[in-house]
């Protein structure tokens, strides 16, 4: 009975909802094609056909924070990205015969409680969680304690449907073993996609055409060296006090953790991993040094720069910066709160040589994994593969297209920014287990990706003495890491 009635409710959340987007002239695919998608069980893969687990509990261990509690789909609140989130968790109960609960922890500050709780209830075999939605980087160290399932043994799983990440694939798979995945089943996954915003205000006040900045990076010259002399430019002492203060009128304003996207953007991958070898370490010291003077010369050599204040965002929302480092999930803060024209814009390249944009994924986003004492392994990964693929047909449409590409923006060129974010995601080993790969948590120096975060005004990079510091921990972490998953 509560099969039928979850999926009663999804066919009339489904025609509902379509019904709704329909104004928006971002849906391409006809409603009524995407609704037989969800409800004909000859458009499911044939790994998902015929199951049925008798209504049994499938709990979720997610983190506490209310982004990654949404995400889970357990109740829609109103809005058009919960309704398609809970449309999508129904179409998987009612697909599966489940009864999926969620088990939230911790927020994002307090996780490493959550993280030590979690280790002991997995060791301790009591079954007590059946799938973990864990945050990104703190989760993944964790499959190097034998505490996970290989996704890739399981029937009910196969890695390269196209709502799965094909970049954290990548990059998880370690000899062909792979432990979380990710990609349309978490709405943090595209809401932490770095990018750049531009405010028309100040662009025009400073003579610079608003629309110039889309034909710059659609001619590849979108690079560090640009950014830093536009925006080295772009500076007013507004109030009058012969210092750099967050009084002023900016070119940039970046925090800290955001500074974590040049790794990416600027191509550095100091490990490599095919997913069928064992993952070697290759740092390139003179690229990643050429690297680091370019983002310690646009953060610390740049009068127009503020790289750390009490609230960044409010002095773009003010109109006293032309640029903002932010996220997409970040869009729905300005949309509401910004009555300035603004735009989207990838993160600069390192130069015009590099062939591509590349994206980093800020460490919010949520991995999916299943506990090595679940009381039913497969029926975890088959609920997993499920709402992977119900949340390709149900949620990226209004999460991607009618929000983030159309309601979150103020003019159509921004949707096409949007699309060369989302589709330049690269994440590579080291981006991926920058914690597992550092000394501890309390030793974030010692972590590869964060070399950026940790740069302070006064000290410029020095790569060599940072290898020569930790090459050697680094390269005896890697290989401890890598045993611990080939034994």
């Amino acid at each position: 009975m509560k099969r039928f009635v979850c999926l009663v409710l999804s066919l009339v959340v489904v025609l509902a909802m379509f019904s709704a987007c329909g104004d928006n002239g971002s849906n391409t695919e006809d409603g009524e094609d995407v609704l037989q998608n969800v409800v004909n069980q000859n458009t499911v893969p044939n790994y998902l056909k015929g199951l049925d687990y008798d209504d049994q509990r499938v709990v979720i261990h997610s983190r506490g924070d209310q982004n990654t509690i949404n995400e889970i789909g357990l109740e829609d609140q109103g809005d058009i990205l919960t309704n398609a989130l809970w449309k999508r968790t129904l179409a998987t109960e009612a697909r599966l015969g489940v009864d999926i609960e969620l088990a939230p922890q911790d927020g994002w500050s307090k996780y490493n409680i959550t993280v030590a709780a979690l280790r002991q209830s997995i060791n301790s075999g009591i079954s007590e969680y059946d799938i973990i939605a864990g945050w990104s980087p703190r989760v993944a160290a964790l499959i190097f304690e034998g505490l996970f399932y290989d996704l890739n043994e399981f029937e009910q799983y196969e890695a390269e449907e196209v709502w799965w990440s094909k970049s954290v694939t990548e990059a998880l798979t370690i000899q062909g073993s792979l432990y979380f995945t990710t990609g349309d089943i978490s709405t943090t996954y595209m809401d932490c996609c770095s990018s750049l915003l531009v405010n028309e205000a100040v662009s025009t006040a400073f003579g610079y055409t608003y629309e110039s900045f889309y034909d710059v990076v659609y001619s590849g010259e979108w690079t560090m060296d640009y950014l830093y002399e536009l925006t080295k430019q772009t500076y007013t002492d507004k109030n009058g006090n012969d210092l750099s203060d967050d009084g002023d009128v900016f070119g940039l304003l970046i925090g800290s953790s955001y500074r974590d996207c040049f790794w990416t953007s600027c191509n550095i991958s100091i490990i490599e991993n095919n997913g069928e070898d064992l993952p070697r370490l290759n740092y390139d010291i003179e690229y990643v040094q050429n690297v680091s003077e370019k983002v310690y010369k646009l953060l610390f050599e740049n009068v127009g720069c503020l790289p750390t204040a009490s609230d960044l965002p409010q002095i773009f929302l003010e109109d006293r910066s032309m640029f903002i480092f932010s996220l997409l999930g970040d869009l729905s803060t300005y949309a509401s709160g910004m009555t300035t024209k603004y735009g989207v814009l990838p993160v600069p390249k390192y130069d015009s040589n590099q062939e591509n944009y590349r994206t980093f994924v800020q460490q919010g986003m949520t991995f999916f994994g299943i506990p090595v004492d679940a009381h039913n392994s497969e029926m975890s990964c088959a609920v997993i593969s499920s709402l992977g693929y119900d949340s390709h047909e149900i949620v990226i449409i209004p999460h991607y297209e009618t929000l983030l590409k159309t309601r979150y923006v103020k003019d159509s060129t921004s949707g096409y920014m949007i699309d060369i974010i989302y589709n330049g995601i690269w994440m590579n080993f080291d981006s991926v287990y920058t914690e597992a790969l550092g000394d501890s948590l309390t030793k974030s120096e010692a972590m590869p990706t964060y070399i950026y975060r940790l740069m302070k005004a006064g000290e410029p990079p020095n790569i060599a003495g940072w290898w020569e510091e930790q090459g050697e921990g680094l390269q005896t972490r890697l290989d401890n890491l890598i045993s611990s998953v080939s034994e």
